[in-house]
């Protein structure tokens, strides 16, 4: 088959269109991947509520055969694939998805988050067995639900780091804030540093703040 070259009487015309066109659509496809990730890890967020609302009624049925054991095993199971999954829409949304896989420093940072989880697990489950706590169990277990936006919010930081990007803390003028999200609103870092302070610190919206899960901080970012 014989190739046909097409041929413009205006080369310069047609190198500006090109241009015009590829940065609307980088920008386009950014956007869309970051839109893709907050709306799949919405999602995420309330399947695990339900799943977890669920976890709690059976186990104070009676209805795990074989009791304590085998239900803090299966809550552990839908926490780990809850975080797994979270963390890795969190680097999706935040323009982090050339790279899905984790990095052995992202590993070790979902773990942590992880099992600091399963101790307010146990702690919790404790609690049940004994009929102790001053607040109702369902409002109790949504916020441990909650804190499902550290692994979204660790990789939507920490699986970008390009050190064009920058990232700034934001507070809800809207909501009450505790003394640490007052205290850390508008602060800027570019993304190396913010992953470097993350490591070092553990704090993200949500995260190792006095308000805990009930947060409503988020991270912005910009490119310079």
């Amino acid at each position: 088959m014989a190739r046909v070259r097409i041929r413009y009487a205006n080369p310069a015309a047609l190198e500006a269109l090109r241009k015009a066109l590829a940065k609307p659509e980088t920008k386009i496809q950014r956007e869309s991947e970051m839109a893709f990730g907050r709306e799949v890890f919405e999602g995420e967020l309330d399947t695990f509520k339900r799943q977890l609302d669920f976890d709690l009624e059976l186990y104070r049925l009676g209805g795990f055969p074989k009791g304590r054991a085998q239900a803090e095993w299966w809550i552990k199971r839908h926490i780990r694939q809850a975080y797994l999954h979270s963390f890795i829409e969190g680097k999706i949304a935040g323009g982090g998805s050339g790279r899905i896989a984790l990095r052995p420093d992202e590993e070790r940072w979902l773990k942590k988050l992880r099992f600091d989880e399963y101790r307010y697990l146990k702690k919790f489950l404790d609690d049940i067995d004994k009929g102790r706590g001053q607040m109702n169990y369902q409002r109790r277990m949504r916020m441990y639900a909650d804190a499902l936006k550290g692994p979204y919010w660790a990789g939507w930081a920490l699986g970008n780091r390009d050190p064009r990007r920058t990232i700034i803390w934001r507070a809800d003028l809207k909501a009450e804030h505790c003394p640490d999200c007052i205290l850390l609103n508008g602060t800027i870092w570019s993304a190396p540093a913010f992953a470097k302070w993350v490591r070092k610190t553990g704090i993200l919206p949500g995260q190792n703040v006095q308000c805990l899960s009930n947060c409503k901080c988020r991270l912005e970012e910009r490119f310079t």
